[in-house]
Formats: C-alpha cells, structure tokens, sequence
C-alpha cells in the first residue's frame, strides 16, 4: 500500500505528533509499504490548518496515477481529503490519527477550576473546530485512538460511527540499554517530560521536590519541554537550585536524560495517548511515578511495573515516592518489569495492528 501521513506542524517540530507519525511510517516502510510524512511548510496565512488541509486535498487530487490508498491526516488536517475522495469517488481513503479527541479534552476541562487551565478551549474551537471535526469524522473511513479511555467515549458519544473506531497506542523503539536494571549506585534524580500546560501540570512535580529536599537533599529534578516559570508559587521558590529546565531536546538525545534520571514523574492531568516519555523511561529501566488518570492506568499498574500517585496530596505523595526509593529489591523487580512493559509496545508490533487494519478497511 502507498500511505501519506499528514499533520498541520512543522517538519522539525519535536512533539509527540511528529515522533509518532515518522516512527509508524518507518516501520511500514519497513514492512514493505510506500509511506511519506507531509508537513506543513506554508507561510504566514499559508500556515493556517484549513489552507494546509485543502492543499492536502489538491496533492491527492492532481496525483492521477500514483494517488495514495490512505491518508492518515491529524484530526481536521484530513477534512477536504474526506470530502473530496468521497464526492469524486476517489480510490484513496482517509482516516484520522488523532490521539486528543478535543471534544473530550473540553469535557475535562468544565470539571476543572477556571484558574487551573491554561491554555482553556477558546470560542474559536466551538465555531470552527469542533464542527470540522464532526463534518471530519462523518467522512473519514477511519478514525485512530490512542487509549481504551478515550476510544470507548468515542463509541458512546457517536454510536452512529462505532465501526470506525480503531485503539492505536504509541509505541517505544526497540532497546536493549537498559540502563537503571543494571547500576548499583541510583542518585535521587528525577525526569519531568512536558509543556508548561495545565495538562501535563508541572507545577506538581516541582511541589514534590521542595517536599523530597527535605529529607534528601541530593535530590535533583530535569524538566524537559518546560520554561523556568514553572516555579510559579511561593512555596517553590526557594528550590530553584535543584531544578534544571531544558526547554527542547532533539528526538535523537532523550535517551541521555533516560540514563541520567532513574526516577520518572508524570503528573498530567491528561494525556492525548500513552505518554511516548513514560514508555521510553520505562524502557529504559526508570521506575515511574505517575497520576492515576486513565491514559496512565492503560500502561502502569501499581507496585507491578510502576507506581501511582494521587496528584492530589503532594506531602503523602512525597513520603510514598522516598519510602519506595529505599526498598531496592522491590524497585528492581519494578524495573525488570517496566522494561517488559515497554517490550510489549514497541512500534513494530503497533505499525503491524494498523497495517492489518488498513488492508480489512480498504
């Protein structure tokens, strides 16, 4: 099959979206498939994502003989593809990959005090994105998930369109550096993965810390993806010295901040799909910390291969995370377990699910 994945982002653009799209179209190329990845590379008003979808639709339309059979676009990215293949009657068939379903991120966020959300759904997502995305999925063969959470909300929420819905989960490169399975000597630092959002909530990571300096005080915490604002309240101030901010990585040097920090936080209060720094720490050997919201709870069962932890109460959350770190034979089956956790993703294994998907849909 000929697959073109397609995003409204730029090609050097370091998030999830692109890390997922490239490592999935590698691994079909892989297994015998044609895949290319389209980015956008307009310009000023030529960036504008409906601009980038009705181009999207003008490349398929003029590729008489070597037209794709699918076009996996993120979320409205893939509007006038849908429309247009089928009132042309097109061959090719469009799915959506969107691992944040921006409906149900709205539906999280009414349940959240106003001052927690930044940034919050705008007026403009109600009058322009969420019917796009709607008018996106009525058209589209296929719509990829990436939790059992959030495809079941899916189901029930549009039951009309149940048969189009398909669990996809990110994945973890193949390893075998399995760093922390093997140290003797395991320093108290700890890795933080994510935007300075109300989603990822780093400022709960930066809470555990001033509470965990107390009693070790050689404690460190890396944030990578984050501005050093994060230190945004009085009680944290004072721990800006054990804090280390790292606004951007390159996708190819995360492993170096997976050797560095045998301990791994994830606080979100949502993730768009399982966390791809969580399945990469995992496999690395990191034992996680993590909040029990669904997206994690797919991938982390307590005391097995990881811990949860409230997210709420941030001095029994401390205790809890340096009690565990003193009790190294449970952690190091924790780790053994983490990195077998991580073995069951691997990319190869979710490319071969949406490759047998795409051949019973076509």
């Amino acid at each position: 099959m000929k697959i073109w994945f397609a995003a409204s982002i730029v090609r050097n653009s370091r998030g999830g979206v692109n890390r997922s799209m490239r490592t999935l179209a590698r691994a079909l190329h892989d297994a015998g498939h044609i895949t290319k990845v389209i980015y956008n590379d307009g310009h000023g008003i030529l960036s504008w994502y409906p601009l980038f979808a009705f181009r999207l639709f003008l490349m398929i339309l003029f590729m008489h003989r070597s037209r794709p059979d699918w076009v996996l676009a993120r979320s409205t990215d893939g509007l006038f593809c849908a429309l247009g293949t089928r009132l042309l009657k097109l061959k090719t068939k469009v799915a959506i990959y969107n691992h944040g379903w921006e409906e149900f991120v709205y539906d999280l966020e009414k349940r959240l005090p106003g001052f927690l959300l930044n940034p919050a759904t705008t007026w403009k997502a109600h009058i322009l994105r969420f019917p796009m995305l709607r008018l996106t999925l009525k058209y589209v063969s296929l719509c990829v998930s990436g939790t059992i959470h959030e495809t079941r909300w899916l189901r029930e929420k549009y039951s009309g369109y149940a048969g189009k819905f398909l669990y996809l989960p990110n994945g973890v490169n193949s390893t075998k550096k399995e760093w922390w399975s093997r140290e003797k000597e395991v320093p108290p630092y700890f890795l933080f993965v994510g935007g300075t959002t109300w989603k990822k909530n780093p400022s709960y990571a930066v809470s555990l810390l001033s509470r965990i300096l107390a009693r070790e005080p050689a404690a460190r915490l890396f944030c990578i993806g984050c501005e050093p604002h994060i230190l945004c309240n009085a009680e944290c101030e004072n721990v800006g010295y054990a804090i280390t901010c790292i606004p951007s990585v390159p996708m190819n040097e995360m492993a170096l901040w997976y050797k560095k920090c045998p301990w791994y936080l994830l606080t979100s209060r949502y993730e768009g799909g399982h966390s791809l720094a969580l399945l990469e720490a995992l496999s690395s050997g990191a034992v996680a910390f993590v909040s029990p919201i669904p997206s994690n709870r797919e991938i982390i069962t307590h005391e097995k291969n990881g811990y949860l932890i409230s997210c709420v109460n941030r001095g029994e959350d401390a205790d809890f995370i340096l009690r565990t770190m003193h009790h190294r034979e449970t952690v190091q089956q924790v780790r053994s377990r983490a990195i077998a956790t991580a073995r069951r993703n691997r990319w190869e294994r979710q490319a071969h699910r949406l490759e047998r998907c795409l051949w019973t849909k076509r």
